[in-house]
C-alpha cells in the first residue's frame, strides 16, 4: 500500500471525527436563534422565529429518539402559538401526545395548551372537547383548577363576562341585603 494513500485516509478519518456532525450543528443553529430572539417580540413576518421553527422540526425529523426531539417539538408549538399559527402550533402539541407521551415529564400540558390553541382559535367546541380530555386523564394537573374555571366561560366575549360578573354581584347583594 502506497503510504500517500495510507496518510490521506488517516488524515481524512481525523477531520471527519473532528468536524461537528449535523446534530451539533443543527443545536448550535437553534441556540444562536433563540439568543437572538425574543419571544416578546416577535410577529408573524419575523424570519428568524419562521427558521427557529424549522430547525426545531428538521432536528426532531432527523433525530426522533434524541432526548432534545421532544423539548424542540414543543418550542416549536410555543413559537407558533406566539406567532399566532394555532393551527400550526395544535399540529406539533399533536405530535407530542402522539410521538412522545411516554417520555416527556409533562405531556398533560400539551393536552391543556392544545385546548387553549383552540380556544386562542376561537374554535370553541374543539377547545372544549380538549379541556374536557385534559381534566378527565389529568384532573390533579397544576392547570386542572383553571381548566375548570374556564370552561363555563369559554367562548364568551369580554362584554358577556362582564355582565355575568355584575349580575352575579348584584345577586351576591340581594341575598346579604
Amino acid at each position: 500500500m502506497n503510504p500517500r494513500f495510507l496518510f490521506l485516509g488517516v488524515a481524512l478519518m481525523i477531520m471527519v471525527a473532528c468536524a461537528p456532525g449535523k446534530k451539533e450543528k443543527l443545536q448550535s443553529q437553534i441556540s444562536q436563534i433563540e439568543t437572538s430572539l425574543s419571544m416578546l417580540d416577535i410577529t408573524t413576518e419575523d424570519e428568524d422565529a419562521q427558521e427557529l421553527i424549522s430547525l426545531y422540526v428538521k432536528y426532531a425529523d432527523e433525530f426522533p429518539d434524541d432526548s432534545l426531539a421532544p423539548i424542540y417539538i414543543f418550542r416549536a408549538a410555543d413559537v407558533s402559538s406566539n406567532l399566532g399559527q394555532y393551527d400550526e402550533a395544535i399540529n406539533y402539541l399533536d405530535r407530542m401526545i402522539e410521538d412522545y407521551s411516554e417520555v416527556y415529564d409533562d405531556i398533560a400540558l400539551c393536552y391543556f395548551l392544545k385546548g387553549h390553541n383552540y380556544e386562542l382559535s376561537e374554535r370553541f367546541d374543539e377547545a372544549r372537547e380538549m379541556y374536557e380530555a385534559y381534566l378527565e386523564l389529568f384532573p390533579d394537573h397544576y392547570l386542572a383548577a383553571d381548566t375548570r374555571k374556564i370552561l363555563p366561560n369559554l367562548g364568551m366575549s369580554p362584554e358577556e363576562l362582564l355582565e355575568m360578573l355584575l349580575e352575579h354581584a348584584s345577586d351576591s347583594n340581594i341575598v346579604q341585603n
